[in-house]
């Protein structure tokens, strides 16, 4: 009896003994974490530079997506995209120019009463044109662009 006592508590021990064992050679490699994550700076800032109008919120405001934080004077942007708005009126008359004389001379160089050099020269004259307009409608983005970039929303 002494002895079957004596295996009973050898095997309880063994058993334990494999526990602690198993348990310390064998580790999860999954890391649980809990908690909020604060963003607390952020650097914002205008693309354009200008005089600033208007400043909506204070160092340490709370802020939310897409709010209006901050407004430059954007009389001289206003003052741009006009101008480029002037320029692609300025060149579109152009263009119509441009193609009205190269659909003449080559009307006319059908029936000969037109040079070869003129027909020429009216269709680089209509091809300038067409690229003064295009560059010029590109300017007028650009100076649209810049125009809302004197709003500054958080992101």
């Amino acid at each position: 009896m002494k002895k079957k006592g004596t295996l009973i508590i050898l095997a309880i021990l063994i058993g334990i003994a494999v526990y602690f064992t198993f348990k310390a050679t064998h580790h999860d490699d999954t890391l649980t974490l809990y908690g909020n994550v604060d963003i607390r700076d952020v650097n914002v800032g205008f693309r354009v530079g200008g005089r600033l109008m208007e400043l909506n919120v204070d160092e340490g405001d709370e802020v939310h997506r897409e709010q209006l934080l901050a407004r430059l004077d954007p009389a001289p942007y206003e003052r741009e995209v006009n101008a480029a708005q002037a320029a692609v009126n300025q060149q579109k008359a152009a263009l119509a120019y441009a193609q009205t004389v190269f659909a003449r001379e080559k009307r006319l160089s059908g029936t000969g009463a037109s040079t070869v050099d003129k027909y020429q020269n009216a269709l680089a004259s209509q091809d300038g044109a067409s690229a003064s307009f295009e560059k010029a409608k590109a300017d007028l983005s650009q100076a649209i662009l810049r125009l809302e970039d004197t709003y500054l929303y958080s992101p």
